[in-house]
């Protein structure tokens, strides 16, 4: 979240759960700053969710070390091709960095 300036949004330690922690995030109050992000968040939300499974599943079956910088690099990557690819409300969050 920090890296698209939303790091406000990320998670703490009053989240109990990963659900609890999303359903806080896109019950953000309609604010101006953040008309028409709901979608792009979860774009990146499973996008993130989804690296970090991935990445889990290489370290498992394929003996990658685990690295979190893989991870970030992988969803940054990935996000811009979603973008490519017509996410637009992604891209409006990949544009406030």
């Amino acid at each position: 979240m920090k890296s698209v300036g939303l790091q406000h949004l990320a998670p703490n330690l009053e989240s109990s759960s990963f659900e609890d922690w999303w359903e806080g995030v896109v019950a953000v109050p309609a604010d101006p700053a953040y008309k028409g992000l709901h979608k792009g968040l979860n774009s990146l939300i499973i996008l993130g969710a989804w690296a970090i499974w991935n990445h889990h599943n290489r370290c498992v079956f394929n003996g990658v070390q685990s690295s979190s910088s893989m991870v970030i690099n992988w969803v940054k990557e990935e996000s811009h091709i979603w973008c490519r690819v017509g996410a637009s409300d992604l891209s409006s969050i990949l544009m406030l960095q």
